[in-house]
């Protein structure tokens, strides 16, 4: 099943259902940081594949017209993350994807103290766990024997954003020893809650990151150097 939210003239939901509080913060990011959605675009919610959106109009845009302006206050990565986490995080040289992934995972355990709480509700399911993509890597080694013989089987899943193909290895070598070492950061529950989801914050980052090096540039998908890998809200819908 698939819910519509369409804008009005002053970006607000036109008697929005259940799915809107996701989309809440919008609102406060407009009033606040200069957020701009354009009017023709229009949230969605699909019972199978979650957030997305679409046109709300049949009129065609033309071409170069800004949909959307997210400002660089409303970006998530290590800059941008809680001070204590953010601090801790400037002491080691870890790949930038590795750096994200925890930073989404101890934003989304601190729930409405995040100050992307908002952002982060359209990643809650029904019990406020963290839902990912439907990727192979997260599924059981049975349900694997399916890709036999298949070019996915051949595929190293997040090795080219990890320091090795095994995530939980990245895990065990480098995030556990962290979070043991701050133990003032990461408190027992948010120990606990990172080492359950690190897997599934990894995929999600993976999946929706934007990454900017000198490397890449120009790119498209650039934030700027300071922020390198981000998540962008709206942009990653």
């Amino acid at each position: 099943m698939s819910i519509f939210f369409k804008m009005d003239k002053n970006l607000r939901f036109a008697h929005p259902p259940r799915p809107l509080d996701a989309f809440d913060w919008i609102w406060e990011a407009r009033d606040q940081h200069g957020l701009y959605i354009h009017p023709y675009l229009a949230f969605i919610h699909n019972s199978n594949s979650g957030y997305g959106i679409a046109s709300a109009t049949g009129t065609r845009l033309k071409e170069g017209t800004v949909v959307a302006r997210i400002p660089k206050t409303c970006v998530m990565s290590p800059r941008t993350t809680h001070v204590p986490l953010r601090a801790v995080l400037a002491t080691v040289d870890w790949p930038a994807i590795v750096k994200l992934a925890l930073v989404f995972l101890y934003e989304f355990w601190l729930k409405k103290a995040s100050r992307f709480a908002g952002y982060n509700a359209i990643f809650y399911g029904k019990e406020g766990e963290v839902v990912v993509p439907d990727v192979p890597r997260l599924w059981s080694n049975e349900d694997k024997t399916y890709l036999a013989g298949t070019e996915i089987e051949d595929q190293k899943g997040d090795s080219d954003v990890c320091p090795s193909p095994d995530a939980m290895l990245v895990f065990k070598s480098d995030i556990k020893p962290f979070m043991d070492k701050h133990r003032k950061v990461f408190q027992p529950q948010v120990h606990q809650f990172i080492t359950q989801n690190w897997v599934k914050g990894l995929v999600l980052v993976v999946s929706r990151c934007f990454y900017v090096s000198p490397a890449l540039k120009p790119s498209n998908l650039k934030v700027d150097d300071y922020h390198e890998l981000s998540l962008v809200p709206i942009a990653d819908l």
